[in-house]
């Protein structure tokens, strides 16, 4: 018990992850046959915030920039644009002096 079905059919008021079944009942009294039982999954988990390390330049070496907890199954999408990620979260392409943003996205 829980949800509820709406005038278009919506079901409204579940738990995600539970299994339910469902039964129509007319004016009559007269009840269907039970459902196959079915389950509403919820959003897949969204990834981990992007943690960035930035190496400052010196007189002898050029700044560095990596994404510390890169994932290879995440997209990575600079503000403003520019940037990208490579393999092991070297991050390049990048402007000294500049503030950016780093958003990742799984395939969900």
């Amino acid at each position: 018990t829980g949800p509820s079905v709406g005038a278009g059919g919506e079901i409204t008021g579940f738990s995600t992850g539970q299994a339910y079944t469902v039964t129509a009942t007319n004016t009559g009294g007269c009840t269907s046959e039970i459902s196959a039982q079915f389950t509403v999954e919820g959003p897949p988990d969204a990834p981990e915030q992007p943690t960035v390390s930035v190496v400052d330049a010196t007189c002898n070496e050029p700044g560095s920039a990596s994404i510390t907890n890169y994932n290879s199954d995440y997209t990575y999408t600079f503000d403003p644009t520019g940037p990208s990620v490579g393999a092991g979260g070297e991050i390049t392409g990048f402007s000294t002096g500049q503030a950016y943003t780093v958003t990742a996205t799984n395939t969900g």
